[in-house]
């Protein structure tokens, strides 16, 4: 779950996973970067007609894509939420999302300040 010392970027964690392969984290980071926008998205749209279960699937996407890359405190964020997300309502649920959003944007600009191209959000 998550811990308030948690990272925004862990990303000795991720490039230890990935055998200091630079070029491969680049091309995780920029195909994560692509769909997790997207997912926040489709996300917003399941919560519109109810679709909780294809919500919590979007969740657990984002939690374990976010770690892949490093991104710990996203990731971290993402769990408590799929563990929660049928024990909350349609208010919370937003309310919920719209933090791990807020998370993302936090670690589009860690990110962008390390030196890697980060697209515009929407």
């Amino acid at each position: 779950m998550h811990n308030p010392d948690t990272p925004i970027l862990d990303l000795t964690h991720a490039l230890e996973a990935m055998d200091n392969d630079h070029v491969m984290y680049g091309e995780i980071l920029s195909m994560y970067l692509t769909t997790t926008m997207s997912l926040f998205t489709e996300m917003k749209e399941q919560l519109q007609i109810n679709d909780i279960v294809a919500l919590k699937r979007g969740v657990h996407t984002l939690k374990s894509s976010s770690r892949t890359i490093g991104a710990m405190n996203l990731g971290s964020h993402s769990e408590r939420l799929e563990h929660t997300i049928l024990t909350l309502s349609p208010a919370e649920i937003s309310t919920a999302i719209s933090h791990l959003k807020s998370q993302f944007i936090k670690l589009c600009a860690t990110l962008s300040a390390e030196g890697f191209p980060v697209p515009l959000q929407k």
